[in-house]
């Protein structure tokens, strides 16, 4: 992701200094600064859902669940190691959330907590049900059955799931600032293949054949059993999710550091695991022999039974999904009343 050119910087100085911090973040995602339309319309978004500020700082200890979509406080402070989860039930609500925060205060540096969403569980795509077409029967005396038909490829994993996106506008952030974690859901694992379809049985052998003086042909072999049908490969890999959306706002002179003091991943999530492959189908059943013909003629002995069908290979590897962005914007300090009051 490249850093795009400053817009609302005061002095060429100041959009130097500013483009050196954005490009330097190495601990996670690059921010990229918004230009100063995206910067009015993030605040107006802000003005027209008129969040009622907490009367008491927001204090996050151990792993704090939030149902709601919004946070708006004077401070809001971090525990060592504490976890903010925005729910899945904030996510049926809404798919962006925002926290507004004059001071974000992170307890120990070494150790500041995390921002970030519940992932619903990874799925798993379910078997594809019946089994490949059985191999036609022996059409006459003696004839093999057929080839079982393959199985078909099992179903592909799904996506994972979808970053949300956050906003956080904040004035002062004393020493480091929370890990934001927006990566997207890993994939499902795919279906496993359909079964192989099932050898045709063997035709019966021929039956004997006598005179009254003597055998003219003895019971023909039966025919042999097909083999079971080649199990379905599995089904391909989902898709992981994509990474979701973090915006930073402050004022032009917190902003640089605040891009170092945030370690932000919006990565996409991994891809799921490849289906399992199908089971082979079985062997068609051997044909008897061809019957006996009193006294002089023996019966046939019996066909071969068909060999199992072989499995199918596991599903194709999957794909990672879109990685998500970071932004960052410049608030005037005109508009700080309307963010932060």
């Amino acid at each position: 992701m490249k850093t795009s050119k400053l817009i609302n910087s005061t002095t060429t100085a100041a959009a130097i200094t500013l483009l050196f911090a954005f490009q330097s973040n190495a601990d996670g995602a690059d921010a990229t600064e918004l230009p100063e339309v995206a910067v009015i319309n993030e605040i107006q978004t802000i003005r027209q859902a008129d969040l009622l500020k907490l009367s008491e700082p927001f204090v996050v200890n151990g792993d704090t669940r939030f149902d709601g979509w919004f946070i708006k406080t004077d401070r809001l402070v971090f525990e060592p190691g504490a976890k903010l989860t925005f729910s899945a039930q904030a996510l049926d609500r809404r798919r962006n959330f925002f926290i507004i925060a004059r001071d974000i205060v992170v307890r120990d540096p070494a150790n500041p907590g995390t921002i970030t969403y519940e992932k619903p569980p990874t799925a798993t795509a379910s078997a594809k049900p019946g089994q490949g077409p059985t191999g036609t029967h022996g059409p006459a005396d003696g004839n093999p059955g057929g080839t079982g038909g393959g199985g078909e490829t099992g179903v592909p994993g799904a996506t994972g799931f979808a970053s949300p996106s956050i906003t956080i506008a904040t004035l002062n952030v004393p020493s480091s600032g929370p890990h934001v974690d927006l990566t997207g859901g890993t994939g499902g694992q795919g279906g496993q293949g359909q079964k192989g379809g099932d050898g045709g049985n063997g035709r019966k052998g021929t039956p004997a054949s006598s005179s009254f003086f003597d055998c003219k042909a003895g019971g023909g072999r039966g025919g042999n059993g097909g083999t079971g049908g080649r199990g379905g490969d599995g089904g391909v890999a989902g898709t992981g999710g994509s990474g979701g959306t973090v915006t930073i706002l402050s004022s032009a002179s917190l902003l640089p550091s605040l891009s170092q003091k945030f370690r932000v991943t919006v990565s996409s999530g991994q891809p799921g695991s490849p289906g399992a492959p199908g089971i082979g189908g079985r062997g068609g059943a051997a044909g008897p022999g061809g019957q006996e013909a009193k006294p002089y003629c023996g019966g046939g002995p019996a066909g071969s039974p068909g060999s199992v069908g072989s499995s199918g290979a596991n599903g194709q590897a999957g794909s990672p999904g879109t990685d998500g962005d970071f932004f960052v914007g410049i608030v005037d300090k005109n508009h700080f009343p309307t963010v932060f009051d």
